[in-house]
């Protein structure tokens, strides 16, 4: 069951979610604090499609999971009705290219540092793709980058 984390009268949504709770709810508060949003944690990844609520910001955290084990929750539920960033992701995953065509947002990588978090998360509550610079390995190029 997630649990809130800010004042209810926010506009925005976030989710994190991930096995590892206290780095979720540490992510939580720090989000709701610096965005203002209403931020939620959990576990699964069918949390945010479960509540039938409108368009929100979903942080999946991949550590640890195989590139066949993302790409196949991300095909079952309906992510382009959301915003989801990816993050811990592996670099040697190789999914960006098919998770866009699924309705992912953005990426951010097991190694990064906090500042990227920040970044990436307001880009993509923005509207647009959080896909910062070097952040992208294998050659991948977001839509709209692209030669």
């Amino acid at each position: 069951m997630a649990r809130e984390h800010t004042k209810p009268s926010a506009e925005k949504t976030i989710f994190i979610l991930g096995p590892m709770t206290i780095q979720n709810e540490l992510l939580a508060n720090y989000l709701a604090k610096s965005t203002g949003a209403k931020c939620f944690t959990g576990e699964s990844i069918q949390e945010p499609f479960s509540d039938g609520g409108g368009k929100s910001l979903i942080l999946w955290d991949c550590q640890g999971r195989t590139s066949n084990s993302i790409l196949a929750e991300i095909q079952h539920y309906p992510v382009e009705k959301h915003m989801v960033l990816l993050f811990n992701l592996s670099r040697g995953a190789v999914i960006e290219r098919e998770a866009v065509n699924q309705g992912v947002r953005g990426f951010l990588y097991e190694h990064e540092s906090f500042a990227s978090l920040p970044k990436a998360v307001q880009t993509v509550l923005n509207g647009n793709c959080g896909f910062l610079g070097s952040s992208c390995p294998n050659g991948f190029s977001p839509p709209g980058e692209r030669d």
